[in-house]
């Protein structure tokens, strides 16, 4: 297994990898970016070219390429490898790990890339009324390629009966939630409609959506939540658009599909669609990672408005800059582009208001308080916060002292891995041991030769160290490699990345205050044996047999140099 990973990592650039994933910015020798693992607003995400690792310093997740790829789509350490080789052209022997479980995620994203590519062909060869329909809303043959739209046939089970022929599994097709069943058998999901596929962020074909093309209702039908899909962590569009947006730092929101293909056909490539439901806090989080500036651009009625400016507060509670675009009543982004244009939009988006301004300009001043009040309390970042009640102040005409008093903030948590945490308060010495021994290979032989792994206290570090020593003996050892198989890969990778500091440590030194730490620690517990026993009828003899031991660590104190006045 080893194989796969040393081939991937030796072939890849962690930086190529990233940036697929991420608008990293170059920062001396290393690249940043914000954290895509935790929120964050200040970059504190660093990936080190030549090292080929990142490491975030604001929580703590470390890697190489393989375990980012895994961290980021919620796959195993193997589907990152293997869709890295995939990607990279990388030639690994897939039979020699074909006997290992694929994950129900995998499975999953595989019956999506097989219905795209059936409805892309359902739309060049059966689909002459849906092309039709799209050249009537004015949808370009290069858009239509660009995100792969397509048409399911006018049928209950074509998708089913195409799938099955693929040798898909039942039970595994009803999880991907585009095929149901009831009570006469099998059908497909959608049916006689224009398919939208779903990308993810990473390029991944995650779920569809479908539109009739008549009078037939529901007008819309969208895949439902699955193992690999969740609305509101996703945006239409987005995968394709990301780049743009990072570069104009700067994102244009609207609704529905429709929406946004009449945005990036008038050449608004900085556009996402919130999948026809409220902008979450997770689709929030994402874009954040590219852009500070928002342009809300939903439909022109009382609905829009209020989704306008629910998608508003949640862009500044995570300190982001939003405009409030207003289209004329009745018009949706996709009907106003087609009557009044391209110029015309831009207009609506240049002298757009920001959140403020739009409440000061529409709501009375308790009003206007009562919603900044829970906005103002929602910013997570603390500065952040007080940048905006001094702006509320300013702004509103009250009283700063009065307006911050009436601030109610919510508490924020992020999880962590507590036992990685208490690792590092805990057996510091065996941390540091581990760190220094990977930094050189000949370090790591020394410690295999003067240590065993029961020497150890803490779990974690007595089983990489275990996985150490199982693997000095290979002449080409990849630790990157290595985290990906071991039991701790989060403690494993944190190690890598602090060995280049072990490169200035003295490695006896700290070897012999390991072992020093130990005997003391066994003085300790002989020490607790002599008490338990004073205290019930012992044997002589086994008293007797643990001052020995005591003496004996003792004199092995002081063979490591330990002062002897000390014990």
């Amino acid at each position: 297994m080893n194989d796969i990973y040393s081939k991937v990592l030796d072939r890849v650039d962690i930086v190529d990898v990233v940036s697929k994933y991420l608008p990293l910015k170059k920062n001396g020798s290393n690249y940043k970016a914000c954290c895509p693992f935790h929120q964050e607003n200040t970059p504190s995400f660093v990936v080190s070219q030549t090292k080929q690792i990142f490491k975030c310093f604001g929580c703590g997740v470390a890697g190489n390429a393989v375990s980012f790829v895994k961290e980021y789509e919620k796959i195993s350490y193997y589907e990152a490898a293997l869709k890295l080789a995939q990607q990279y052209g990388i030639k690994v022997n897939v039979d020699k790990f074909s006997r290992q479980k694929e994950s129900k995620t995998s499975l999953i994203l595989q019956i999506y890339s097989l219905a795209k590519d059936f409805y892309r062909e359902n739309l060049s060869l059966h689909g002459k009324m849906a092309v039709e329909y799209l050249k009537s809303r004015s949808i370009s043959e290069n858009t239509i390629k660009t995100f792969e739209l397509g048409f399911s046939l006018n049928s209950q089970t074509a998708l089913y009966n195409y799938l099955r022929k693929n040798n898909v599994n039942k039970d595994i097709l009803l999880e991907s939630g585009i095929v149901k069943s009831n009570n006469k058998g099998y059908y497909d999901l959608f049916s006689n409609r224009v398919v939208f596929p779903i990308v993810s962020s990473t390029g991944v074909t995650v779920a569809f959506g479908a539109r009739a093309m008549d009078n037939a209702m529901p007008k819309y039908i969208n895949s439902p939540t699955t193992a690999v899909y969740q609305k509101s962590k996703e945006l239409y569009g987005f995968y394709i658009t990301k780049h743009e947006i990072a570069k104009l730092d700067k994102v244009i929101i609207c609704e529905g599909y429709l929406d946004f293909l009449r945005l990036y056909e008038n050449g608004y490539h900085n556009a996402v669609a919130s999948l026809g439901t409220s902008l979450t806090d997770e689709q929030v989080s994402l874009l954040r990672r590219y852009c500070k500036n928002f342009y809300i651009l939903y439909d022109g009625d009382d609905a829009g408005l209020k989704a306008t400016l629910r998608a508003a507060s949640k862009v500044l509670s995570q300190s982001g800059e939003a405009k409030i675009v207003r289209l004329p009543t009745g018009e949706d982004p996709d009907s106003f582009l087609l009557k009044k244009g391209k110029e015309s939009l831009d207009g609506l988006l240049e002298n757009s208001p920001t959140y403020l301004q739009y409440l000061k300009d529409s709501l009375e001043l308790s009003e206007a308080m009562e919603v900044l009040l829970e906005v103002a309390g929602s910013i997570i970042n603390q500065l952040d916060r007080f940048v905006f009640i001094k702006k509320v102040s300013e702004m509103f005409g009250v009283e700063e002292s009065v307006f911050s008093s009436q601030v109610k903030t919510k508490k924020v948590y992020f999880e962590k891995d507590n036992n990685a945490s208490k690792n590092q308060l805990e057996g510091l010495e065996e941390r540091l041991l581990l760190m220094v021994c990977m930094s050189e290979k000949s370090k790591l032989q020394a410690m295999v030769s003067a240590l065993s792994s029961t020497d150890f206290l803490v779990s974690e570090y007595r089983n990489i160290f275990e996985e150490l020593v199982t693997a000095s003996a290979d002449e080409t050892l990849n630790l990157n490699a290595l985290a990906c198989q071991s039991k701790f890969p989060q403690i494993f990778n944190e190690l890598i990345v602090e060995s280049e500091q072990g490169k200035s440590v003295d490695f006896e030194q700290v070897l012999n205050g390991f072992r020093i730490k130990k005997e003391v620690n066994a003085i300790k517990d002989l020490d607790e044996k002599l008490v338990s026993h004073l205290n019930s009828e012992t044997d002589n003899s086994l008293m007797q047999e643990i001052l020995t031991q005591k003496k004996n660590a003792k004199q092995r104190l002081v063979d490591l140099g330990y002062n002897k006045t000390k014990i």
